[in-house]
This record gives C-alpha cells, sequence and structure tokens, in this order.
C-alpha cells in the first residue's frame, strides 16, 4: 500500500509519502529504515514513522 500527502491533503495532515510493507521481509526492512533514522536530529521536521 502506498499514500501521498500533497499541500492540500484534507484533515491537517503532515505532507508526505508512505508505503506499507508486508511479511518477514516487511519487518525486517522497517527495522532497517527505523535504524537509519533514529539519529535524526531535525526536530524542526516531524516524522509520522511508526
Amino acid at each position: 500500500m502506498v499514500w501521498i500527502n500533497g499541500r492540500t491533503t484534507p484533515g491537517g495532515r503532515a505532507m508526505g509519502v508512505g508505503i506499507q510493507f508486508g511479511g518477514i521481509e516487511g519487518a525486517n526492512l522497517q527495522k532497517k529504515i527505523e535504524s537509519l533514522i533514529a539519529g535524526y536530529t531535525r526536530a524542526d521536521q516531524p516524522t509520522n514513522t511508526m
């Protein structure tokens, strides 16, 4: 599944793109991505990472 929120997305959602992966490969990829962004320090640019 993929979602895209543009500047005019209703509901006050943040602008961005999301991709959902499934299965064991998806879980492993999620862990890898989370480890890569763990050091993200730009507090002025919030993320919606789950």
